[in-house]
Formats: C-alpha cells, sequence, structure tokens
C-alpha cells in the first residue's frame, strides 16, 4: 500500500525527489527558461490577431496597437532572457550575479506583454461585438487585468 496512510509511519523527508541543494545561479537560469517559453505562447497568440488592416474604428486601431506592443515585449523579454540565461551559464556559482534590476528586467516586460495582451483581446472582442456581448467583452477583460494585477501584486508582496 501508500506508505503515507500508514498510521504512525514518518513522514517522507521531502515532497520532491531531488535531494541536491539548487544554487541561485541555477534558479535564474530556470526562470529564465520559463519566462522564455511563456513569451513565445504570449508573442504566438498575439501575432496570430494581428492585422495592420484592422483599423477601421477607434477600437480596431487601439487593439491592432496593443496586439503590436505584446509581441514586442514578448519578443524582448524573449531575447533578453535568452542572453542573461546564456551568461548565466558560463559562470560557476562564485562568481557574482547580475544586479536584480538585470534579472527582473524579462519579467517586466513579460508582464507588460501579458497587460497588454489582455487589453488587445478585450478592445478586439469590443469592436466586433454590439449590445451585451460588447458588455461581456469589456467586463471579462477588466476583470482579467484585475485580477492579473492583484496576483502579480499579491505574489510580490507575500515573498
Amino acid at each position: 500500500g501508500d506508505e503515507g496512510s500508514v498510521v504512525g509511519s514518518p513522514p517522507p523527508s521531502s515532497p520532491t525527489l531531488v535531494k541536491e541543494q539548487v544554487s541561485i545561479r541555477q534558479k535564474w537560469i530556470a526562470e529564465m527558461n520559463n519566462l522564455r517559453v511563456l513569451a513565445a505562447l504570449v508573442g504566438g497568440f498575439s501575432i496570430s490577431k494581428f492585422d495592420p488592416n484592422f483599423t477601421n474604428t477607434t477600437l480596431e486601431t487601439a487593439a491592432t496597437i496593443c496586439f503590436f506592443m505584446t509581441f514586442h515585449a514578448s519578443t524582448c523579454c524573449a531575447i533578453t532572457s535568452t542572453v542573461i540565461a546564456q551568461r548565466l551559464n558560463f559562470k560557476t556559482d562564485n562568481c557574482p550575479m547580475f544586479r536584480n534590476s538585470i534579472l527582473r528586467a524579462p519579467r517586466v516586460l513579460l508582464y507588460m506583454a501579458v497587460a497588454f495582451y489582455v487589453c488587445a483581446m478585450t478592445i478586439w472582442g469590443t469592436s466586433g461585438s454590439e449590445g451585451a456581448l460588447r458588455i461581456f467583452f469589456g467586463v471579462v477583460g477588466v476583470l482579467s487585468l484585475l485580477k492579473s494585477a492583484f496576483l502579480i501584486a499579491y505574489l510580490h508582496l507575500a515573498a
């Protein structure tokens, strides 16, 4: 049976199978890898909707600009995190790290990309809709932005 369910058995020593210490440098390399993947996803979604000819109304123009800003922020995030990860790969754990502002820059770029993407999708949805559907897209978009902002703030303030 499952050893964790036996009454009186000692708890497992670690929730993971990895028993070795991970250095700060290795954690930042992993962070940069995660940011690259997320930036590629957000940027890819954005560029698939980007249409410079979608500018017949003010809302369509705003959506086009937001999509444009999304894939540029995503590209900058991916490039910056790739370069940082590459440079960290050539350091040892005993070498001085980069300044925090440099290490956090790709994350800020990703946050910008996500905010622009949510705005773009909200505006894009409302520009092609009428009545209740337009209100629905607007409300869901605003709630998505607020939820993301509060979650980011909570995660950074709670840590």
